[in-house]
């Protein structure tokens, strides 16, 4: 039964994946990709950059090198990183419980519904599953093992999952896990060590340096750029590309 489940799950995922109807938001994704390709910058054609899963972007810009549909090189993508992130739930669950438990766990996941159509969406959900579940699986062997690599690895998987997606900064307040850890100083056994992991995990788990707003960095743009192509928006003087392109030259200027 659970080689069934797990065969209906595989193929699942992969029938038809790029025949089907492209959903709302994986059209931004895929516009975006297309720019990217084309010019380097992730952006719309009417104006205005798209940053939101930058790293499963590019990844998919270089499958578009080998199959040159847009739509179809996102899923693959996403597809990979769907099973990916089953191969990383059954190695996170495998600390913790058995392997026969482990095993069943991740065949229900592979045939999820809701693990199938996120594994199928073009979009950065499923890449930023598989990088958060890398978090905790680093976390757990930094805290419970004596090898000073994953100590080390959990801030950089931190890091890397707010690339992947905004919600990310909810994990790097975990980065000081491994400071109460009774194996603290067996894992980094020198005074420079520690204090430069100490250093390192205040700097990362600190909200403030994701957690920054545009409007507060530049206040003037956010009454003079903002409110003003808000108001022209909601008036219909200008259209949602045109909107785009003035907050984007607003920021410009701002910095400039």
């Amino acid at each position: 039964a659970s080689v069934i489940t797990a065969f209906l799950g595989l193929f699942a995922r992969v029938d038809g994946l790029g025949t089907r109807p492209v959903a709302v938001d994986e059209y931004y994704f895929t516009r975006s990709i297309e720019a990217f390709a084309a010019d380097g910058t992730p952006h719309f054609s009417g104006g205005g950059l798209y940053l939101r899963g930058l790293p499963v972007q590019m990844l998919v810009c270089g499958v578009l090198q080998v199959f040159s549909v847009p739509l179809l090189a996102g899923r693959m993508v996403t597809s990979l990183f769907g099973l990916l992130a089953v191969a990383m739930f059954f190695l996170y669950a495998r600390l913790r419980v058995g392997i026969l438990l482990s095993a069943t766990a991740a065949v229900l996941l592979l045939a999820s519904s809701w693990e199938v159509e996120f594994a199928r969406f073009s979009r950065h959900y499923a890449p930023f599953q598989f990088v958060a579940l890398v978090f905790w699986y680093v976390l757990d062997r930094a805290c419970r093992t004596d090898k000073p690599a994953f100590v080390w690895a959990l801030p950089v998987t931190g890091l890397a999952a707010c690339f992947f997606h905004e919600l990310g900064i909810f994990l790097l307040p975990l980065v000081v896990a491994p400071l109460v850890s009774q194996q603290f100083r067996t894992r980094l056994p020198t005074t420079r060590q520690r204090f430069g992991y100490i250093a390192l995990a205040v700097i990362v788990a600190s909200d403030g340096l994701f957690n920054v707003r545009l409007y507060m960095l530049f206040p003037a743009w956010r009454t003079s750029v903002m409110g003003t192509a808000i108001a022209d928006l909601l008036r219909g003087e200008i259209t949602p590309e045109e909107f785009g392109k003035r907050l984007d030259d607003g920021i410009v200027a701002a910095l400039s």
